[in-house]
């Protein structure tokens, strides 16, 4: 039955001055808030409404709104503020919902994802916000535009103490001892004498700086700033196109000692990788890099775990000593001269036992095999000793092969580099024996790294031996060397929004497949090739709005208004490079509240207690790591939302180490408690099946807990007295 008919401003005085409370919404909270502002009532929205149709569009007419268009039994309507109260008293209206668009949040949306907010706010049980203030964020990228006001204080001074630009030729202001590229620091760029510029990389780096520690200026209300907004910046503009052999430990150690004379912590984050290499993080650079980082207390440092998820660029398998395999290489046309690279590892006590051979097949204009070397196996190379040899197919040659045997910290290597004479050939690798092996091979411009070159294979019939070829798989993609280090946060990139206004005003949905929340596709995967959990934890990356190198804004909003923001001043980014950041600016907030934290401690509280949801599952694993990084309870502990004390008395809890590899202690004292009848430890599994219970018999004790009682993963644990939760946390048991 409708509403009697009264005047319409009568009813809608009624409205206001009674009761929020005694009023019986039908609509969302947000929503219903809007509704009762007095301030807002003349503003037009558009609103989803439940109910009846043909009775809607009647009472539009009436209530002078528009009905735009309807599902089933759920319209879209647009009216005045002043009158959805009004409407929402109808008896054919069954639910009003109007929440705060999702379409115009992404850098604020990550925030929102990440629990930044909170941090920022100080909300209990932090002492104070934390905003960064007092420690360096280190970026090791293409660079950072020092004109955006983002990284500008409110004096209009630079935030960035030192730039260090790879890319420059040799001058006065190269830095010592690395003799290449030049420097300015913050008086000589805010007296205008840089010279470095980021938008030839389409300001990969402003985007990185301004993920992690841009303050937001450019933005209306400082919408899209970043995690730590108040952190110096010391930027590395790193050489991608000439790079120096070993310039990232150049840069982590610039970074690291230009912190040390500021007397600040400092995070570094690396938004690069490269996914050729041994994935166990043995060769020199990254264990330079990780002295570095161990150096000093005081520093961390994050990098993203990559962007070639689906790609087939790992080879790996068991050999077999009954059967023999094979998998092709083609020559790689982006290089003159087209050489094809393979580099195998394995553990020294098992790969000694592979054998291996370089052959070659015709494929055009039909499939033949034209030859290949004897099988040998690592021990018949001497090590480190270049070894070069052509393969023949009777007096014609078909390429030359040098190959290249190495043991480093137990772990052999054999690379196999060849020089082909022909493009008509693919280049295969033959192997047998017994023993585990690991191979990557990556560029994006070979075939090889999609899967359509494994759809286009011959067919037995055609070529027989094609029945024993193995296909590279897309398991293990993470990057190399220093991301698979055990004090570096590797971050993979899960969904950040999925829609946003762009600066044409057109709602922008460039991946409509994507679901905010899950695992992007291009999101790359781990073990590394020793078998440790990588990445280690997720953070949101596609679709985050953030800086964007100025100078080029004015030519985007005309070439490229979609990929921009609505006020055509902040740019789109994504992948890991933007979700890497993210974790460097929490890891800044801690450093902010603990300064002297090793990076072992920062890594932990990290891992200690990120957010688990359903859609993270059987932690932690190869593709989440430990879950999705959650900045307030990094800071705040994971017992937050827990109850601390008994009748105003604390109790004495802690696990340590949490992660841990062998052994855990639990220490307890309970004795400020007074009178009670039973304590006991729970242990349960991520889904809830409770694993252990421990009955507590002192009042003050340790407990030892072994690995041996647990699989590697997450646990649950709680402390109960009579009954009673009074500290529960996440139980972190690694391999």
């Amino acid at each position: 039955m409708r509403l009697k008919q009264l005047s319409l401003s009568l009813v809608i005085v009624l409205l206001t001055v009674s009761s929020f409370a005694q009023q019986p919404s039908k609509m969302n909270f947000d929503l219903a808030r809007k509704a009762y502002n007095p301030s807002l009532q003349n503003e037009v929205i558009s609103v989803l409404v439940k109910g009846n149709i043909d009775g809607l569009k009647s009472v539009m007419r009436e209530l002078g709104g528009k009905f735009n268009y309807s599902a089933g039994d759920i319209a879209s309507v647009t009216l005045s503020v002043k009158n959805i109260a009004l409407l929402s008293h109808y008896d054919f209206v069954n639910r009003i919902e109007a929440y705060v668009p999702h379409v115009t949040l992404m850098s604020d949306s990550m925030r929102m994802k990440a629990n930044v907010d909170q941090v920022h706010s100080g909300q209990a049980p932090l002492p104070q916000g934390y905003d960064g203030s007092g420690v360096v964020v280190g970026i090791i990228d293409s660079g950072t535009d020092f004109n955006n006001p983002d990284f500008k204080d409110s004096n209009g001074k630079t935030r960035i103490k030192f730039l260090w630009d790879h890319t420059k030729a040799n001058a006065s202001n190269t830095p010592q001892p690395y003799n290449y590229g030049q420097e300015w620091d913050n008086t000589k760029i805010d007296l205008g004498q840089c010279t470095h510029d980021d938008a030839p990389h389409s300001g990969h780096g402003t985007v990185s700086s301004g993920i992690a520690a841009g303050n937001g200026s450019s933005s209306t209300g400082n919408k899209y700033k970043g995690v730590a907004p108040k952190a110096d910046l010391i930027v590395v503009a790193y050489n991608f196109n000439n790079p120096k052999p070993n310039s990232i430990a150049d840069a982590v150690d610039y970074i690291y000692a230009k912190a040390q004379i500021l007397g600040k912590p400092c995070v570094i984050n690396l938004s690069l990788g490269d996914y050729y290499g041994s994935h166990d993080g043995k060769d020199l650079q990254a264990q330079l890099m990780n002295n570095l980082l161990k150096g000093a207390n005081g520093r961390a440092m994050t990098a993203s775990s990559g962007n070639a998820g689906g790609k087939f660029l790992h080879l790996g398998y068991s050999a077999s000593s009954t059967d023999t395999n094979f998998t092709w290489f083609k020559r790689n046309n982006s290089f003159l001269g087209g050489p094809i690279d393979m580099v195998l590892y394995g553990e020294k006590n098992t790969f000694k036992n592979i054998k291996f051979s370089v052959g070659a097949d015709k494929v055009t204009p039909y499939y033949s095999f034209r030859g290949q070397k004897p099988f040998t196996d690592v021990t018949q190379y001497p090590i480190q000793v270049p070894q070069s040899s052509s393969l023949m197919n009777g007096a014609n040659k078909l390429g030359t092969v040098y190959t290249y045997a190495d043991s480093v910290s137990g772990v052999y290597s054999m690379e196999f580099y060849i020089e082909p004479d022909s493009t008509s050939y693919n280049w295969r690798l033959s192997i047998t024996g017994s023993g585990r092996f690991d191979l990557w091979a990556y560029d994006p411009t070979r075939p090889e790294s999609t899967e359509m070159e494994y759809k286009t294979l011959p067919s037995v019939s055609t070529f027989p031996p094609i029945a024993k070829y193995k296909v590279p798989d897309t398991l293990q993609n993470i990057c190399s060397s220093f991301q698979c280090l055990d004090n570096v946060v590797t971050v993979g990139n899960f969904n950040n929004r999925r829609t946003y206004i762009g600066y044409n005003s057109i709602l922008q949905m460039p991946y409509p497949g994507i679901k905010p929340g899950y695992m992007d596709i291009s999101s790359s995967i781990g073990p590394t090739r020793d078998g440790r959990i990588k990445p280690d934890i997720a953070a949101p990356g596609a679709l985050t709005m953030t800086s964007g190198v100025m100078s080029t804004m004015t030519a985007w909003q005309t070439t490229a208004p979609q990929n921009l923001d609505e006020t055509g001043v902040n740019v789109r980014a994504g992948g890991t490079s933007a979700s890497a950041p993210v974790v460097a600016g929490i890891a800044a907030l801690y450093l902010q509240k603990n300064p002297t934290a090793s990076a072992t401690a920062v890594k932990n509280a990290i891992l200690a207690c990120p957010t688990v949801d359903t859609i993270t599952k059987n932690l932690p694993n190869s593709i989440w790591g430990y879950g999705k990084v959650n900045a307030f309870t990094t800071l705040a502990g994971c017992t937050v939302g827990t109850a601390n004390s008994i009748s105003g008395h604390n109790v004495g809890f802690d696990i340590y180490p949490n992660p841990f590899n062998d052994y855990a202690t639990i220490a307890y004292d309970l004795s400020a408690i007074g009178n009670y009848s039973t304590a006991h430890i729970r242990i349960n599994d991520i889904v809830g099946k409770q694993l252990n219970n421990i009955n507590l018999t002192d009042k003050i004790s340790t407990i030892t807990l072994s690995k041996e009682l647990f699989q590697n993963g997450c646990y649950f644990y709680s402390l109960l007295i009579d009954g009673k939760i009074i500290r529960s946390g996440k139980l972190v048991v690694l391999e």
